[in-house]
């Protein structure tokens, strides 16, 4: 039990760091585009980015596992774990792919999910 409880204590350190780092890299984004609103995107998150293109995003970062440390597995998973990857873009609508995702019970969803905007967009 003390194991499991340990495991669980660290990915939530973990989730908090990540949570951190992410806040900290939007504000630092935010404030050298002089305050536009930023959308994000994540590959695997919805049915138009697959997770298999994480590699090409990886390709195109350069050697990531020289620079910072974070490599990609044949798999798709980053390593470290809670590392992640995506972009960020300026758009005056406001985006996150959350909004898109109908996963319940999801510790990392940034806004609610909109079925309606879901229907338009996948026509279900």
């Amino acid at each position: 039990m003390e194991g499991m409880l340990r495991s669980f204590w660290a990915d939530s350190i973990m989730l908090v760091a990540l949570g951190c780092a992410v806040s900290t890299l939007e504000a630092h984004l935010k404030e050298r585009l002089g305050g536009a609103a930023l959308s994000t995107m994540n590959p695997g998150s919805l049915e138009d980015w697959p997770l298999a293109e994480q590699a090409n995003l990886f390709r195109l970062m350069g050697d990531v596992t020289d620079a910072i440390g974070v490599r990609l597995t044949e798999k798709m998973v980053i390593r470290p774990l809670k590392s992640l990857s995506g972009i960020s873009f300026v758009s005056e609508e406001g985006f996150t792919n959350c909004s898109l995702c109908p996963r319940q019970g999801c510790d990392s969803r940034r806004e609610p999910y909109d079925a309606e905007l879901y229907g338009r967009r996948y026509g279900s």
